[in-house]
């Protein structure tokens, strides 16, 4: 299946309230969502051939809800043959290093995978129809 890069749609804030909620009903006290500052969203989207993002559930070892998120090529295919661009470290190369590593890496490409979105709680944002 080839992706155009213009899946997804906008939803009403209404129903997606009531979708969310359902959600916090069927798990109180849990993780909520997750926020991620545009440089790493920017980052993953900018890569040669990204369609766009994939976003996967995750659990750490301690059990802590996670998102991982990876670019994703028209193909509908994760963006992740080769290295990660932090591979062997915890952070993302900053902007600058991973553009500059990106242009050089054309035999050896170089992706990034996503993580360290900040928890819905106790990252929340004031209440809204979304999250209350």
């Amino acid at each position: 299946m080839a992706f155009t890069g213009a899946e997804g749609e906008s939803i009403d804030h209404h129903l997606a309230g009531q979708w969310t909620r359902n959600y916090r009903e069927a798990n109180p006290g849990e993780i909520q969502g997750h926020f991620f500052g545009h440089k790493i969203l920017e980052s993953i989207l900018k890569q040669k051939g990204c369609f766009g993002i994939r976003m996967y559930y995750a659990l750490d070892d301690d059990k802590n809800r996670h998102l991982v998120l990876v670019g994703v090529d028209k193909d509908g295919n994760d963006m992740i043959k080769g290295r990660t661009a932090a591979d062997g470290a915890e952070d993302v190369l900053p902007e600058q290093e991973f553009a500059s590593a990106s242009r050089s890496l054309d035999v050896m490409a170089s992706y990034l995978v996503g993580n360290d979105g900040k928890p819905s709680p106790p990252y929340s944002s004031d209440d809204n129809v979304l999250n209350s």
